[in-house]
């Protein structure tokens, strides 16, 4: 068990208003993007987001969908730019990378490559939206 969290993208008719607690066919395998394995500050900015948004997960932003635009995408790369990812703590969450651990530097990049596959996403017209699983 741990925290799984995904970004997936695919065209869609879901309305240009619905932003959060949506359900929608996907495939697992073919819509995802993004795969992020035990990365709670990440997925504490999502939360912060969907909150934002006006969800109101009744699990703890467990398994909920927050849908993406360019301007949370633009967000996004700044915090992680900036380091403002808010430190998240959870029982299955493990902790996010920081700057002295080994692998903070990879994590980043990779943090950064998601940024870019979602906004290329984006661009490309399809809806794109993050959920996870703990």
């Amino acid at each position: 068990m741990g925290l799984d969290m995904f970004v997936y993208a695919k065209k869609t008719d879901l309305a240009d208003d619905v932003q959060v607690d949506f359900d929608i066919d996907y495939d697992w395998d073919r819509d995802e993007i993004c795969y992020w394995r035990k990365h709670p500050n990440l997925h504490g900015w999502m939360f912060d987001l969907y909150l934002q948004k006006g969800g109101q997960s009744s699990e703890g932003f467990n398994g909920d969908t927050l849908r993406l635009n360019h301007e949370d995408v633009n967000a996004l790369e700044k915090a992680i730019i900036d380091d403002e990812l808010p430190n998240t703590s959870g029982f299955f969450f493990g902790h996010s990378p920081q700057k002295d651990d080994d692998y903070y530097e990879q994590a980043k990049s990779n943090d950064f490559e998601c940024v870019k596959k979602i906004r290329d996403a984006l661009d490309a017209g399809l809806t794109v939206w993050y959920n996870s699983s703990w």
